[in-house]
């Protein structure tokens, strides 16, 4: 492996969907731009506004105090009514459709009546994610009182049934992209949906198409009211991100209408012998070519599966180097965009030489329902740092976020002392009430940080110097049980930060995250050693440990290994310990021995001293032990 990294930047010839760029929503054909720091024009939309909140990547459900069930979020704007219509939207969301958690989008009202009381009784013809798991068409009627009072529905109908396509799960997040059209002049409706194959691009396929004549009352006015409605339970209260609404006077062309760049290549990766693209599907590169700019020039291809792999006579310097690619094809012949693709190579070990600057500590990627998301930087210096001198940057699914400077209010940060970046300060300290404001810097343009995997990058405004960077997947560092709400903690700042290693999920005994104070892992650690010491502990130290408290009478001691999960997996008894110590002490050992394919990821070591003595811990990085 090379001591290099690569930060990558990317760039196509061609124009981009905006969809990739920033938050956006379609109206009346034409886009509508939301920046991050805005709320949500309530001259345009209805419903209930303050259960949405415009991140980078777009529109998100953000319910600050919902009910254990039955909890509605509603969106909705006047569109221009025409003869032949379509609506298009790319959808995600982290929840299994249930009949308590499902997503209505209302793209047509038939027809329309109202009581004595006041209530309106409403047709519409609408796209439902539900309990079938599919995303199919229905005639559905409910009732309203008003425009921002929850609907009640009172009957379904299928117009177009899905077959096809792919089952939403539960535990991951679920795309929809969709096309419906609708020809007043026939009365048609087509259903499109996205498909996803690892041999053809993204693509909208029809699901069906189904003449639904009735009393369409609305086809003489000038405009409609399209919405969409959440329903959802507590704990999926933030699990629905709208990334694009579209609509068109016109009948679209399902191959437009992907929200979708067009682009093969997912990412960009160089372990010191070759570059390697990471693609979506299959490529066909025998009419590609590969030029990297500063010289070795053009480069060969091979492909394994979805990667292209693209060989290097001798490993890059460090340095900037542009990489352009054209002419890569999917397996069905369609023509992937031309881009080019800007990365510098660092030297990683420039990454802890110096630590004048902030060091990445704890991150909160997705919080619990009514908490927010956190970043916290520790001072190891001597020496307080100005965080107005730093920016973060977010690379997600391959693409890198534009740098965020950190203008924040409380700035200074003080030698080995904590800070926690966060949106939302106030709601932080509700979550933990034993952060005070002093640790806090609210930071408006904060960046959504993915749910899933994603990396977050410091840097020095001054030269765009990368300073530490740390690419994380969620979900391997869970505990048991927890889906959510855990923080992930830096284990030592001695250790890179990219070292995913060097990195675990928060405690359960301290409440699964420790923002503004200790990572658990040094909360937890019993050991009399002072910090300084028990960084540079060493087999000799631990073997010293185990002999010593061996001359004492009734000593025992244990070792105990735990994976990254925080799972034990191995366990060494007192005749164990002692044996393995002796065998190091005469030259026997060398090392721990290896437990099954990989290193465990924590060293316990438990010791007695004596028959009555209180036991002390060390708690020991495999990281840093030779094996």
């Amino acid at each position: 492996m090379s001591n290099m990294k690569l930060l990558l930047l990317r760039s196509c010839f061609v124009a981009l969907s905006l969809l990739l760029l920033s938050p956006i929503v379609f109206a009346q054909d034409k886009i509508v731009s939301f920046p991050d720091s805005t709320q949500l024009d309530p001259t345009i939309w209805e419903g209930t506004l303050d259960r949405f909140q415009l991140t980078h990547e777009g529109l998100r459900l953000n319910d600050s105090n919902p009910q254990k069930n039955s909890n509605q979020a509603l969106l909705g704007c006047k569109i221009p009514n025409s003869s032949t219509l379509s609506w298009t939207g790319a959808i995600e969301f982290d929840m299994l459709p249930t009949s308590r958690n499902r997503i209505d989008i209302f793209l047509y009202p038939i027809n329309s009546t109202r009581d004595a009381k006041g209530v309106f009784h409403t047709r519409y013809m609408v796209l439902s994610v539900e309990k079938e798991k599919r995303a199919e068409l229905q005639c559905v009627k409910t009732s309203q009182v008003s425009p921002s009072s929850p609907l009640v529905f009172e009957s379904r109908e299928v117009v177009i049934s899905n077959t096809i396509g792919y089952d939403f799960v539960k535990g991951d997040t679920n795309k929809l992209d969709y096309l419906v059209s609708f020809d007043a002049s026939t009365s048609q409706w087509s259903l499109f949906v996205n498909c996803y194959s690892p041999y053809t691009p993204p693509r909208l396929i029809e699901v069906g198409t189904e003449v639904y004549r009735d009393d369409y009352q609305y086809q003489t006015v000038s405009w409609i009211k399209s919405k969409i409605c959440i329903t959802y339970s507590k704990s999926n209260a933030s699990a629905v991100l709208i990334k694009s609404l579209g609509f068109y006077t016109r009948l679209l062309d399902p191959e437009s209408a992907v929200p979708k760049d067009g682009s093969i290549i997912k990412d960009v990766m160089y372990d010191g012998n070759a570059l390697r693209l990471l693609c979506i599907a299959i490529p066909n590169v025998e009419k590609a070519s590969f030029h990297l700019s500063p010289e070795p020039g053009d480069l060969t291809a091979t492909v394994e599966g979805t990667t292209i792999t693209l060989p290097l006579a001798t490993p890059l310097s460090v340095g900037s180097y542009q990489l352009q690619v054209e002419g890569i094809t999917f397996e069905d012949g369609t023509l992937s965009p031309p881009e080019r693709f800007s990365f510098d190579i660092l030297d990683e070990g420039a990454e802890t030489k110096d630590q004048d600057h902030p060091l990445l500590s704890e991150i909160m990627p997705y919080p619990e329902v009514d908490g927010t998301e956190f970043i916290e930087f520790y001072n190891a210096s001597k020496k307080v740092i100005d965080l107005r001198n730093y920016g973060l940057m977010l690379r997600k699914e391959g693409r890198a976020s534009k740098i965020i400077p950190l203008e924040v209010n409380n700035y200074l940060l003080k030698p080995n002392d904590y800070i926690v970046i966060c949106a939302w300060g106030e709601r932080l300290v509700e979550q933990f009430p034993s952060l005070t404001v002093q640790k806090i810097a609210e930071l408006k343009s904060f960046p959504s940080l993915p749910n899933t995997e994603g990396q977050l990058t410091l840097l020095r405004l001054e030269d765009k110097a990368t300073l530490e960077t740390f690419a994380y997947n969620y979900k391997s560092y869970a505990p048991k049980g927890k889906k959510r709400g855990y923080s992930l903690e830096r284990i030592d700042y001695t250790i890179k930060a990219s070292e995913s290693g060097n990195w675990k999920a928060a405690s359960e005994q301290a409440g699964y995250a420790t923002p503004g104070k200790p990572n658990s892992i040094l909360q937890n650690d019993p050991s009399s050693v002072d910090k300084e010491k028990r960084k540079g502990i060493s087999l000799k130290d631990i073997v010293k440990i185990i002999l010593a408290a061996d001359a004492i009478k009734g000593s025992k001691v244990r070792i105990l290994f735990y994976s990254q999960k925080g799972e034990r997996e191995a366990v060494w008894h007192h005749d164990q310990v002692l044996q393995w110590a002796r065998s190091f002490e005469k030259g026997e050992e060398t090392h721990f021995p290896l437990y099954g394919k990989r290193v465990p990821f924590l060293l316990y070591l438990q010791v007695r001293e004596g028959s009555v003595g209180k036991p002390k811990g060390y708690c020991v990085p495999m990281l840093s032990l030779p094996f």
